[in-house]
């Protein structure tokens, strides 16, 4: 009895201290903590890491604390109407509408979950019809780092990246340890193809821009 109370106590002082540290927005922290009480099938740590890395788009990681999750007793609806977006964003299909299922059984009046689950059913349709555009990696410009928000301007584009590290200050946002986001820009040019040609070369806007 001495030991259940203890690792009681001890798993509710990480939670504690783990949740601190999330609405402080050092997320890294509190996700080893969670991962901790994790183990001992904590529901709140476990939702917690669920929705952490479907909110950061890790969809693969996102699925294994959502399995585990929902085998527990008294969770929260919402987690099977998000176990079934992660799903689906792991073509899925037949498993996330399981999941939708579930949640609209529990809340029938749902209408983005009758939504989502129409969207599998119909997912079917949209695989037979042609794509009206393409998406690829632009190999010459991404790197392992945060890049996005590409703005098109004459025949440059301006993006948001993290790439480059503070190698004086070290600074980089608690919540994934990346690097802080600055403002860069690249050239461009369309060859008789109509090919579009990005330069390697991604220069950092000016200062008055790229404030600290």
């Amino acid at each position: 009895c001495i030991l259940a109370a203890f690792c009681f106590t001890n798993t509710f002082a990480q939670l504690k201290r783990a949740n601190k540290k999330y609405s402080h927005g050092d997320y890294q922290t509190a996700i080893k903590l969670y991962k901790k009480a994790a183990k001992k099938n904590e529901v709140s740590a476990l939702e917690q890491l669920a929705n952490y890395y479907r909110l950061t788009n890790n969809y693969e990681k996102a699925e294994t604390y959502y399995s585990q999750l929902i085998s527990q007793p008294n969770i929260n609806a919402v987690d099977y109407f998000y176990y079934g977006n992660v799903l689906k964003n792991n073509n899925k299909i037949d498993k996330a509408k399981e999941q939708y299922q579930k949640y609209l059984s529990l809340k029938p009046n749902d209408k983005e979950a009758q939504a989502a689950l129409n969207s599998c059913n119909n997912m079917s349709v949209w695989l037979l019809k042609s794509p009206s555009f393409k998406v690829e990696n632009i190999a010459a410009i991404n790197s392992i780092h945060s890049d996005f928000c590409p703005v098109m301007l004459n025949n440059s584009m301006i993006f948001v990246s993290s790439r480059t590290k503070d190698l004086v200050n070290n600074n980089q946002y608690a919540w994934n340890s990346e690097p802080y986001l600055n403002v860069y820009s690249t050239h461009f040019k369309k060859i008789k193809t109509g090919e579009i040609i990005f330069s390697k070369h991604c220069k950092l806007l000016p200062a008055h821009i790229n404030t600290n």
